[in-house]
Order: structure tokens, then C-alpha cells, then sequence
């Protein structure tokens, strides 16, 4: 059954090399756990890496999605801006014709009332 297990390679030269080291007592065992435990913790320690790594690359992608939709939404406002700006140039110019257009039928409503009054004057 060991057999259908694939070996990694150096592992055999490891565990000889820790079996020695066992080999000398409590002292041995102890410095055999250690080194074991240092392994793991470092094997640990590199998966973290990695998957600090990769939450940075989608935090980029993320902040460079929302930098994209700025740029955009600054664009649209500007766009809207100048409408805007437009807008209310053509709300001036046409206030200003309606202005003169009363002021010149004012003038006539004037003369109007004086000719009404004038005949009013004759016809008395």
C-alpha cells in the first residue's frame, strides 16, 4: 500500500535525516517536533502569502473598476453640466424676447388706451 503512494522527491533523505535525529533521546524528539512544527507553520504561512497575494490582485481589479466608473461618472457630469449651461443660456435669450415682446405690447396697449380715450373725447 505504501507503494501506491507517490514519494516526494528528498522525502526518504528527510526522514532518515529526522529518524537520526530522534535517535538521540528526548532532546532529539523534541528538536524533531520543532523542526516538523517550523515546517508546517512555514508551509502555513506561504499558503497565507499567497492568499493575501491574490485578495490585493482583486482589490486592485476592484479599485480599478471603481476608478474606471469615476472617470466616467465625471465625464457624464460634465456632459450635463454644459446642457445644462445651455439650457439656461436658451432660458435667457427667450426671457429676454418675451420681455421686449410685453414691453412693446405694453406700448401698444398704452397708445390703444389713448385712442380709445380720444374718441371717447370727440364722441362726448
Amino acid at each position: 500500500m505504501a507503494a501506491l503512494v507517490a514519494q516526494v522527491p528528498g522525502q526518504e533523505p528527510a526522514e532518515d535525516a529526522l529518524g537520526n535525529i530522534a535517535e538521540h533521546g528526548i532532546l532529539g524528539s523534541i528538536c524533531v517536533l520543532l523542526i516538523v512544527a517550523l515546517f508546517f507553520a512555514i508551509r502555513a504561512l506561504l499558503r497565507e502569502k499567497d492568499r493575501r497575494f491574490n485578495d490585493q490582485k482583486a482589490l486592485l481589479d476592484v479599485v480599478e473598476k471603481h476608478n474606471e466608473n469615476a472617470k466616467n461618472l465625471a465625464i457624464e457630469a460634465t456632459k450635463s453640466q454644459a446642457e445644462l449651461q445651455n439650457t439656461l443660456s436658451n432660458q435667457a435669450t427667450a426671457l429676454s424676447s418675451v420681455q421686449t415682446t410685453l414691453a412693446g405690447q405694453t406700448a401698444t396697449v398704452t397708445s390703444l388706451t389713448s385712442a380709445v380715450n380720444q374718441l371717447q373725447g370727440r364722441a362726448s
